[in-house]
């Protein structure tokens, strides 16, 4: 008993580890080779995970709020990583060809991630094992998660995510 005090009072006196993004090979719609999240530049990184094509629609509706946020602020950015799995060279370049030709502005096409490989190590990593929904995280520029949700823009979640940028000092991530 002498032995479980102090080892309860070091538990509860350390801080807990910050979720952190995994660090994944990527390549974007600008054809550059890049590393997650080494490559995410701004204090505040809105990143949509996408896990299937029907679930761009759950992207779109979270970027009118981008445009509005990005007018007044220039330490946030939104990118979007799509979880693509296991696929040849040939038929990679014929999805990243269709991608690239449906998203045509360059600023965009370098903030589009597709990562290849097994996707359970990525989802694992990611903490996130249900690839139902989109999943968007807000990830400070070192890969530290300060804040997470799912699905489709909706009031509570955009709410919560307009305090998580104000607040650069959170260390867990909420659940809305």
């Amino acid at each position: 008993m002498r032995f479980l005090v102090p080892l309860l009072v070091l538990l509860l006196a350390t801080p807990a580890a910050a979720e952190q993004f995994p660090d994944v090979p990527a390549r974007n719609l600008a054809k550059q080779e890049l590393r997650l999240p080494a490559a995410f530049t701004h204090d505040f990184n809105v990143v949509f995970v996408v896990f299937a094509r029907n679930q761009q629609d759950e992207v779109e509706s979270w970027i009118p709020l981008f445009s509005e946020v990005g007018k007044d602020r220039d330490d946030v950015q939104y990118w979007q990583a799509s979880l693509l799995g296991t696929m040849g060279k040939a038929l990679r370049a014929i999805v990243e060809g269709a991608m690239r030709g449906a998203i045509k502005e360059p600023d965009r096409r370098e903030r589009f991630f597709l990562l290849y490989g097994d996707k359970a190590p990525i989802l694992t990593g990611l903490g996130e094992p249900d690839d139902e929904h989109l999943l968007m995280l807000l990830v400070d520029r070192d890969g530290a998660v300060l804040w997470r949700a799912s699905g489709p823009r909706a009031p509570a979640s955009e709410a919560a995510l307009r305090t998580a940028i104000q607040r650069p000092e959170m260390s867990a991530p909420p659940t809305p």
